[in-house]
C-alpha cells in the first residue's frame, strides 16, 4: 500500500501551464513582466511600432542549443518574432523552479518552429539558469494533457509537444525532459502520428507511467505507445488499404549515473519511428 501512495503521489501534476503576454505581470513578483524576464535572454526584444507593436528582436550569439539534437539544426529566423508564452512551475533538485516557453516563429528553412525553454529560480528578482530550443515541428507548447511528470519528490520532468495537421494527417512531436543541476537535459523524443485515409485510420495513443526506482535519485519513466490500425468499407477506394492490427511501442527509461542521464535499453522508439515512416 505505501508504494501504491507514492506511485499516486508521483504520477500527480501539480500545476497547468498558464498562458501569458509580455506585459503580464509575474505572479510573485512584484513590478516585474514576463518581457522583463525574456529579455535576460534575449535582451534585443523590444516592441516594433511600425508592425503593430509586435515584438521583435535577435536571438544571442550562437544560439541555443537544440534538445532535439543535431536534426533539426537549421538557421534561425531573423529577427525573431514573439508569439504565444506559458509559464509552468516546477521543483527541480528539491528547489521552485520557473520555466517559461517562448514562440519565436518558424525556421526559414526547416519546418519546425523557433521555440525557446528559458529557466528561472524563483527568488524575488528571479535569474535566468538556462535556456534552450524544443522546436520540432511547427507549433510548440507544453503537453495539455500532462506537462508535467513526476521523477521524485525533489524533481519534475516537462513535456512539450510540436504539432502540424497536414489534410487528414496530424504530427506530434514530443520532448521529454528534466532538470539537472539547473539545465536542461532531454530524456526522450519520438513523433506521434495520426492519419484517416479511404478505407482506414491510423491511431496512436501515449501513457506515461513513472515508477519510484531502488537506489536511484530519480523514479524511472516508461513511454507507451498504442498503435492500431483500423478498417472502414473499402467501396470508392482506388488503393488498397493496410490490414487491420495493433501494436505497443514500450520503452523504460532509467537514470544512468555513468552516462549522467536517462537511458533506455529498449529499440521501441527507433522501432516506432520506422512505422511511422520518420527514421533518421
Amino acid at each position: 500500500m505505501r508504494w501504491l501512495v507514492l506511485l499516486i503521489a508521483l504520477l500527480a501534476t501539480p500545476c497547468a501551464a498558464a498562458v501569458v503576454k509580455p506585459g503580464d505581470p509575474v505572479p510573485g513578483h512584484p513590478g516585474l513582466t514576463y518581457l522583463d524576464l525574456l529579455r535576460q535572454g534575449l535582451p534585443t526584444l523590444a516592441a516594433n511600432a511600425a508592425d503593430n507593436g509586435a515584438v521583435q528582436g535577435h536571438l544571442p550569439t550562437p544560439p541555443p542549443r537544440r534538445l532535439g539534437g543535431g536534426l533539426y539544426e537549421g538557421e534561425a529566423p531573423d529577427p525573431v518574432v514573439l508569439g504565444w508564452m506559458q509559464d509552468l512551475r516546477i521543483v527541480a533538485d528539491g528547489r521552485k523552479r520557473m520555466v517559461l516557453l517562448a514562440d519565436l516563429g518558424p525556421d526559414p528553412d526547416r519546418a519546425q518552429s523557433q521555440t525557446l525553454l528559458l529557466l528561472f529560480d524563483d527568488a524575488s528578482r528571479p535569474r535566468l539558469l538556462d535556456m534552450a530550443d524544443v522546436g520540432i515541428d511547427r507549433d510548440t507548447e507544453f503537453d495539455e494533457r500532462q506537462p508535467v511528470i513526476r521523477l521524485g519528490p525533489g524533481d519534475d520532468a516537462l513535456m512539450t509537444v510540436s504539432e502540424h495537421n497536414d489534410a487528414d494527417i496530424s504530427y506530434d512531436g514530443h520532448i521529454l525532459l528534466f532538470v539537472r543541476h539547473d539545465r536542461f537535459q532531454r530524456i526522450a523524443d519520438f513523433f506521434l502520428i495520426n492519419s484517416r485515409s479511404c478505407g482506414w485510420e491510423q491511431d496512436e495513443r501515449l501513457d506515461l507511467v513513472s515508477r519510484p526506482a531502488p537506489r536511484s535519485p530519480y523514479s524511472s519513466v516508461d513511454i507507451r505507445v498504442s498503435y492500431q490500425i483500423k478498417r472502414g468499407s473499402d467501396e470508392g477506394c482506388g488503393d488498397p488499404i493496410p490490414k487491420a492490427r495493433t501494436r505497443r511501442f514500450d520503452a523504460v527509461f532509467r537514470w544512468n549515473p555513468r552516462l549522467g542521464g536517462f537511458a533506455t535499453t529498449s529499440r521501441a522508439l527507433t522501432d516506432l519511428a520506422a512505422v511511422n515512416g520518420m527514421s533518421p
